[in-house]
């Protein structure tokens, strides 16, 4: 994104939005056989991904794990959070 861009963040679906307009254009590549992402993927530090994970338009904060099995989707994974299980459009 350039200096000139900007973008109002004041809800859930513009701050899921503007992560997809920068990770449109920076893509780095899952590099494990056992995560399945689609769309976007934002992870902050500290994340730990298990085995068997898929992801599609996700954003993880620090310190969140993430578990063997889950399945994300259209989620926000707050801080500090342990997440098992299949989740969609909502934030943990």
């Amino acid at each position: 994104l350039d200096s000139d861009y900007w973008y109002d963040i004041g809800s859930i679906g513009a701050y899921s939005s503007i992560h997809a307009d920068f990770f449109n254009k920076t893509r780095m590549p899952v590099s494990s056989q056992t995560i399945k992402a689609e769309g976007y993927i934002s992870l902050s530090d500290n994340v730990v991904l298990e085995d068997n994970v898929f992801l599609k338009n996700v954003i993880v904060w620090e310190n969140a794990v993430i578990q063997s099995g889950s399945i994300l989707e259209n989620v926000i994974v707050r801080n500090d959070r342990v997440v098992q299980g299949t989740y969609k459009n909502t934030i943990l």
